[in-house]
């Protein structure tokens, strides 16, 4: 299922695949309409793609946060989860001035994710 994809692609296809709302009960039956659809978390869709967690949070961050073209980016494989974090970090900065963690919420300075030629 993962042929020709990389991990960043991956990591987008899992957040579209996770469909479990967070905070969502587990212990409990979901109502008639929803039995046949089974809630998929998000670490559950990453071992699903073979993806590891924190790839399909920043994902789901940059898809939350980021212009919808930044994202499109990456399910394309024309940005990297990292250069798209970088890109969405940069964006959300320039519209309000404040100073913000980075899209990818590991709380590093801005200097640390600066993209490196």
């Amino acid at each position: 299922m993962t042929d020709g994809l990389s991990e960043s692609q991956r990591a987008a296809v899992a957040v579209r695949l996770a469909n479990m709302p967070q905070g969502a009960r587990t212990d409990i039956q979901p109502c008639a309409n929803l039995r046949n659809v089974k809630p998929i978390s998000q670490p559950e869709a990453a071992d699903m793609l073979q993806v590891s967690r924190r790839s399909v949070q920043t994902a789901a961050r940059i898809e939350r946060d980021a212009p919808p073209e930044v994202f499109q980016a990456v399910q394309s494989g024309a940005l990297s989860l990292n250069l798209a974090a970088a890109v969405a970090y940069l964006v959300i900065r320039s519209h309000d001035g404040q100073p913000l963690r980075p899209a990818c919420g590991c709380g590093s300075s801005p200097r640390f994710h600066e993209v490196r030629g």
